[in-house]
């Protein structure tokens, strides 16, 4: 951050004694700690030349280079500047940023986002496979699953994973295999027993507490009863009765709707199960972060 503050004050060159360090020089290092790995380094030096550089293209190509080394440290914060830094300025790589920019929001799980930015790329080229599949990822993450059947449709044999992805394609061909509880089954099942039908939809914590609940209050709503009728009528004033009675309707009507809520828990989890196990297939073909991030377009001045 110290080299980057420096090259932010005297934005057209820095001295070290009696040497010029040049946005040329930075650049190369970039490049060259890119190729190795280091792409911490790499980042810093590249948004350096970007700084210092006057030259459109070549000022294009280092923050290109500063943001796939941002995303392959997972520093979605600086990747984010570069890109609007670049948008704003007009460039016509949008959609390369676009692509860049999606990935670094799948990564973060914002799948809305992500797709959204997808949505809005004009012309994938070159970068079509990878297109389609990240999109197709967004999708499967927001219950889409017939967009995402269609986009993995228009992935060619040159995919970097073929094989996963017919794994993919297989197990989405077929219908959802997820179990299915019924509220139809599950209100009538609490109605005559309460907490029944929350056991039906597993959740026996639920099932326990309403069954005891109402128990409790049953047993006493009777016993207030019993011992109020037990006396003279000149001597009842069927207040307790009637607590007793408003209490335990309270808690009864309480587990019906709670039967209701739970079957729709169950459902939705199985429904997320389902979906969560397709997209770890994608996950594994989504981590080759070189294929989806070192991608890159022909630059050339007037771009």
């Amino acid at each position: 951050m110290i080299l980057i503050l420096l090259l932010t004050i005297n934005s057209f060159s820095l001295f070290s004694q009696d040497t010029l360090v040049s946005s040329g020089t930075l650049r190369r290092l970039g490049v060259k700690f890119l190729e190795k790995g280091e792409y911490q380094l790499s980042y810093f030096y590249n948004y350096s030349s970007y700084l210092l550089e006057t030259d459109s293209v070549k000022k294009i190509n280092a923050a290109v280079d500063a943001v796939d080394a941002s995303l392959l440290t997972g520093h979605w914060k600086e990747a984010e500047n570069l890109i609007f830094d670049l948008d704003n300025s007009r460039y016509k790589i949008a959609d390369l940023l676009k692509m860049k920019y999606s990935y670094s929001l799948l990564m973060q799980k914002e799948y809305t986002r992500a797709g959204i930015y997808l949505s809005k790329i004009v012309d994938p080229g070159l970068f079509k496979n990878q297109y389609h599949f990240m999109k197709a990822y967004a999708e499967i993450n927001t219950r889409q699953k017939p967009e995402c059947i269609k986009d993995l449709d228009l992935i060619d044999n040159s995919f970097i994973a073929n094989e996963e992805l017919t794994g993919i394609k297989n197990e989405l061909a077929g219908p959802a295999t997820f179990s299915k509880k019924h509220v139809g089954i599950a209100l009538p099942l609490s109605a005559i027993v309460p907490g029944l039908g929350q056991a039906y939809s597993g959740f026996y914590f639920d099932a326990l507490q309403a069954f005891g609940l109402n128990a409790a209050f049953g047993i006493g709503a009777y016993s207030a009863w019993k011992y109020e009728l037990s006396k003279d009528k000149p001597n009842r004033n069927y207040v307790l009765p009637s607590l007793t009675t408003l209490i335990f309707s309270a808690f009864y009507i309480t587990n019906l709707f709670n039967s209701v809520n739970v079957t729709q828990k169950a459902n939705l989890y199985s429904e997320n199960q389902y979906y969560r196990k397709i997209a770890d297939h994608f996950d594994v073909i989504l981590d080759r972060n070189q294929y989806f991030i070192r991608f890159k377009i022909d630059l050339k001045p007037g771009n």
